[in-house]
């Protein structure tokens, strides 16, 4: 039996489907819920366990979440093409929820954050074999519409992180344990449900053959990305974006993911296969991925500073804000998965989003201290309602094109090439902010030092901007606001580039009858 038949994968029963297709939302949730919901719970953490170690790491609780499930992710999707989706998802199931038991019962900060990291690593394969899955059991045409649940479940677990952390603190002690404790213990009963439901009705075959990890790849990969990753998480608060420790970190990352397609070209049984690059539709559709990446993640990192620096929101306000953006997003994807599943087609969609996504960040730059709250949210509605068109249109491209058994590989490099291009975006708009707000203020204060005594080098924090005299504040606003315009500027002429490279995606009817069954040798999960 060849791994291409073994891999083939055969359609569920439709009770069955729905089971699992819940279960798959209820991990979706759970991961992107935990995503955010240590935010609003970071002091209640300080005041019990972390009072020798400050705000500083403890914002690490959430970074080393962040950083582990995007290093995971091309490794879960190699790992179901060898091995199987069932299995290797189940273990993402238990991993993230031993992490979230490991978590409610950290003794210290440095604990705590060690089993982020580990509960993180489950988190990454929640997340992205989801869609591998949906791409195995789902009729090409009707991908689209699963996905852009998904997308919905993304948006309702982002939003309601926050809140339910904050009731969970302001609870005080919940039979015996501190209240952020409960942040963790939360997710054991939904994840032995969802163990439950996939573990029980998931019937997918997986590969009868044995195969050989790539370890030198993972470590490479893993390696490169979290330096990235690092450089947005470091760049412009611990270190300044022109600091040796910056521009050693983009070095190393990039060096390192260099190795990493050198040694993917020779190894035998590769993290990521250098022959997925053969096919155009999966080049163009990683390097859109890419493009997406630095435009969405890298503007959308500096839009909260903007907000709160320019427009005096809160940190609770200033996250809000996104939400008109996530609205235009969900409404273009549900109306595009329609379309997708009626025609057959999905080239339109990702040139007209990039088109529409472009026009936006144009009219964000726009942006000044008195652009009122309603033309900002409709501004920022018109870059969602781009994204919603193109951002899942690529990964069902990509499953249409490739053959089963890199189905997963390739169906993960879309979040893994977004992560890369969100890591270079975030340096590149960070650098670009920087700089301009900082020769602004300069300019304005003619030599003088600011109120606080330091000088101006740096972006300063936004809760001492609060504190300046008014005509200090007023430069600082200005600089700041000039900066932002900059940046969306830059992100436009990615958009623009990406709406040139769309062109070339090229069109594969989507099939519109489900996969079909496997022979009678098939091993099931």
């Amino acid at each position: 039996m060849s791994d291409v038949e073994a891999a083939e994968a055969a359609p569920m029963a439709a009770g069955a489907l729905r089971l699992v297709f819940g279960g798959i939302l209820l991990c979706l949730f759970l991961s992107t819920l935990d995503q955010t919901v240590v935010a609003t719970a970071l002091y209640g953490i300080i005041a019990d366990i972390g009072r020798s170690s400050g705000l500083g790491q403890a914002s690490w609780i959430i970074t080393a979440y962040l950083l582990t499930s995007i290093a995971a992710t091309p490794l879960y999707g190699r790992l179901s093409d060898l091995y199987g989706r069932k299995p290797v998802y189940l273990v993402s199931i238990s991993v993230f929820m031993v992490g979230s038991i490991l978590c409610g019962l950290a003794g210290n900060m440095p604990e705590l954050i060690v089993l982020r990291g580990l509960q993180g690593i489950g988190a990454g394969g929640l997340q992205s074999l989801a869609f591998v899955i949906v791409g195995d059991v789902v009729a090409p045409r009707e991908r689209a519409r699963f996905q852009t649940l998904f997308f919905a479940v993304f948006t309702i677990g982002g939003i309601a992180g926050p809140l339910i952390g904050g009731l969970f603190v302001s609870a005080g002690t919940l039979l015996g344990a501190a209240g952020w404790r409960w942040i963790f213990f939360a997710n054991i009963p939904f994840s032995l449900t969802a163990l439950a439901l996939i573990g029980v009705f998931m019937r997918l075959p997986r590969p009868g053959l044995r195969h050989k990890i790539d370890v030198l790849g993972a470590v490479l990969v893993v390696a490169g990305v979290v330096s990235l990753l690092l450089v947005s998480v470091w760049g412009g608060q611990e270190y300044a974006w022109s600091s040796p420790q910056i521009i050693g970190l983009i070095v190393c990352g990039l060096l390192l993911l260099a190795a990493f397609v050198w040694w993917e070209r020779r190894a035998s049984e590769p993290i990521l296969p250098m022959h997925l690059f053969r096919d155009s539709i999966f080049t163009v559709s990683s390097v859109l991925a890419l493009v997406m990446g630095v435009t969405s993640t890298g503007v959308l990192a500096f839009l909260a500073l903007y907000l709160e620096g320019a427009k005096d929101a809160s940190p609770t306000e200033a996250g809000l804000g996104l939400l008109p953006l996530m609205l235009g997003l969900l409404l273009t994807s549900f109306f595009s998965a329609r379309l997708i599943a009626k025609t057959g087609r999905y080239r339109p969609f990702p040139i007209a989003g990039f088109a529409v996504s472009g026009i936006g960040m144009v009219l964000l730059s726009l942006l000044d201290e008195n652009t009122s709250g309603v033309i900002r949210s409709l501004y920022l509605a018109v870059v969602g309602m781009g994204m919603g068109l193109g951002i899942q249109v690529l990964t069902v491209a990509v499953q249409n094109s490739v053959e089963r058994k890199d189905m997963g590989v390739a169906t993960a490099a879309g979040p893994f090439f977004r992560a890369i291009g969100g890591s270079f975006g975030t340096a590149l708009f960070g650098a670009i902010l920087t700089t301009t707000l900082v020769a602004d203020l300069r300019t304005s204060l003619n030599g003088q030092r600011l109120p606080s005594g330091r000088d101006v080098s740096s972006i300063p924090p936004v809760g001492e901007v609060h504190s300046w005299p008014a005509g200090i504040r007023a430069a600082f606003t200005h600089a700041l606001t000039h900066g932002w315009s900059l940046v969306c500027l830059v992100a436009a002429g990615f958009l623009a580039a990406g709406f040139v490279l769309s062109w070339f995606l090229k069109e594969v009817e989507l099939g519109g009858a489900p996969a079909p069954k496997p022979s009678p040798a098939s091993a099931k999960a």
